[in-house]
């Protein structure tokens, strides 16, 4: 299958690209620096588009999008607001209109998050800018697929964890704590939180890729992607304690919530199960 992927170099992509080339897919991915790119991926059956040349995706006639890109933050001042408006909002939308043109593509993976979700996963209402970028995007990718009649869905992302990750995840904190001389000064620590491994993550990903017909079929658009299973960070300190025989070293309450903080976020994971996918991760084992 020929798949479009943006935002490969990150986090997510890093790892799903080399899954999908496994597969036999063929892999086009749109790249800001194409150099570091063919470092990670190489260039045997994967072509590289530049962010500044999306015209040229027509040519490689795409039947799957795959769109990971994204700029992530938490705070909204105004250099994040452009960063946030270019990246989520400005760069997917004339992806969008350089699909247009597209007429082989059958399906659109677009990546939400749950903080789109602060009061649970059945209402929109956004913690922080960067979510509310997401949602809004969400409408423009509406109107172009009823415009260009190709099906989308929305993959609900929980809290990622696992390997290859240049930033540093809410797990790597709790664990440094574990050595740390100085107590790390954290919320106090009640936020409930579904932990998935990207393993699990790039499953589901790929699940969609090999069932592509059975998905375009399913009624609904929205997939919450998690384990349906909570923990709060206290929680999470505590099971790291069992398992490493250590006591972590956090002052719990040194810095405050977040505005608008989540404090419950648990994938409702019924529509996974419904299309024959389920996670296999355990959150102990794999800390």
């Amino acid at each position: 299958m020929n798949i479009l992927i943006s935002g490969a170099t990150g986090f997510v992509g890093r790892h799903l690209v080399p899954v999908l080339q496994q597969g036999g897919n063929k892999l086009i991915c749109i790249v800001r620096d194409k150099k570091k790119a063919v470092e990670l991926f190489g260039d045997v059956d994967i072509s590289y588009v530049h962010i500044e040349h999306l015209d040229e995706i027509e040519k490689y006639a795409p039947e799957c999008v795959i769109h990971l890109a994204a700029y992530l933050s938490s705070k909204d001042d105004l250099g994040t607001l452009e960063r946030l408006l270019d990246a989520n909002i400005r760069f997917g939308t004339l992806l969008l209109d350089s699909l247009k043109r597209c007429k082989s593509l059958k399906l659109f993976v677009n990546f939400g998050t749950f903080a789109e979700y602060r009061y649970g996963p059945m209402e929109i209402n956004n913690a922080y800018l960067y979510s509310a970028t997401k949602t809004a995007f969400k409408q423009l990718l509406k109107y172009y697929s009823d415009l260009n009649h190709y099906k989308y869905i929305n993959i609900i992302p929980y809290t990622i964890y696992g390997e290859k990750d240049s930033q540093k995840k809410l797990i790597d904190y709790v664990k440094d704590s574990l050595e740390s001389q100085e107590p790390i000064k954290m919320s106090p620590g009640e936020q409930v939180l579904d932990f998935i491994h990207i393993d699990d993550v790039i499953s589901f990903i790929n699940y969609v890729i090999c069932h592509l017909p059975l998905i375009i079929q399913q009624p609904f658009a929205d997939y919450h992607l998690g384990t349906g299973k909570g923990l709060s960070i206290r929680g999470l300190a505590k099971m790291m304690e069992k398992k490493y025989k250590k006591k972590c070293n956090i002052a719990w309450g040194a810095l405050p919530y977040r505005v608008n903080d989540v404090m419950y976020a648990v994938a409702p994971i019924g529509r996974l199960i419904d299309v024959g996918w389920q996670p296999v991760c355990e959150l102990e084992k794999e800390l």
